[in-house]
């Protein structure tokens, strides 16, 4: 009988410490995964200044991951500023390239769709 108690006792310790391990491994994929994005990642595929040099628009490729489509945004940065925080002021799903042109220093067209006011505007396709 004490045999018996003995083998259930080291094989619920083995059974345990395999089931922390994993619990830690999959905590530790999972957390990893997120600080690094979860995948999703932006490629700088452009740069568009207006005709008075105030702002730029930088335009990312988007990619998801795996099961999704690339897809564009286009931030708006200040250039008469030395810390800007980049305004989103075009996203389009399903597309990868886009056609920037300014058409005056608060007005830019890209891929068709006008932006009257750069600070004020955004498009989302």
């Amino acid at each position: 009988m004490a045999k018996k108690t003995v083998r259930k006792s080291i094989i619920i310790a083995i059974l345990s410490l395999i089931i922390t391990v994993l619990i830690l491994f999959t905590s530790a994929a999972f957390f990893l995964f997120i600080i690094g994005g979860g995948g999703y990642s932006e490629e700088l595929i452009g740069q568009y200044v207006s005709p008075e040099k105030t702002y730029t628009v930088l335009v990312y490729r988007t990619n998801g991951g795996a099961t999704t489509a690339f897809g564009i945004k286009c931030k708006l940065h200040r250039n008469d500023k030395k810390i800007s925080r980049n305004r989103v002021i075009y996203t389009e799903y399903r597309n990868d390239s886009a056609e920037v042109e300014w058409e005056d220093n608060d007005t830019v067209i890209i891929n068709e769709k006008r932006i009257e006011n750069v600070l004020k505007d955004r498009v989302d396709v």
